[in-house]
């Protein structure tokens, strides 16, 4: 199943030789993409570029769905090097369709990387989240502000005073 809002017709012409077992769903819900996450065995995540960073990575692996994803930077950092899931070389079919064919081939593997992935999503919890930048806000609050803490100088131009302590226009 494909899901999204994607380049369709190239994608249907690429895969027009699978017939009906490839299906294209379009557009979907948050709650239609909870439910497929669920029920699917991997979610692959093929993106070339343009991420900066890939909820959707942590919705499937939340799921307890393997994920198998290409290898930029910011897929690279949620999957933990691979340790959360399974990457392949950015825009390289080939490594795409090795790397699903090995786990497919491997239910201890496709089992162990669901299982990784599902503990490493919940460091990206709203509730963790939240009590990190709470922790940020405090640790920014207890330093004070750059105006009390730097030069007279620094101080008169971010209060918007010249040289001699006039306002500035």
């Amino acid at each position: 199943m494909i899901a999204g809002r994607g380049d369709a017709p190239e994608i249907r012409r690429a895969v027009e030789r699978f017939g009906d077992s490839v299906s294209f769903l379009g557009g979907i819900s948050d709650e239609e993409k909870e439910s497929l996450l669920a029920g699917a065995s991997i979610y692959v995540a093929p993106q070339t570029g343009g991420e900066s960073f890939g909820i959707v990575l942590v919705e499937a692996m939340a799921a307890h769905t393997a994920v198998v994803a290409s290898d930029i930077p910011a897929f690279r950092a949620v999957l933990e090097d691979g340790r959360a899931g399974a990457l392949f070389e950015t825009g390289n079919s080939d490594s795409l369709a090795r790397t699903l064919i090995d786990l497919l081939s491997d239910r201890d593997r496709l089992e162990e990387l669901s299982a990784s992935g599902a503990r490493s999503s919940a460091q990206y919890d709203w509730e963790v989240v939240a009590d990190k930048v709470f922790e940020v806000y405090k640790l920014a609050i207890a330093m004070g502000s750059p105006a009390d803490s730097g030069t007279r100088r620094a101080r008169d131009l971010i209060r918007g005073r010249g040289e001699e302590g006039d306002e500035l226009a």
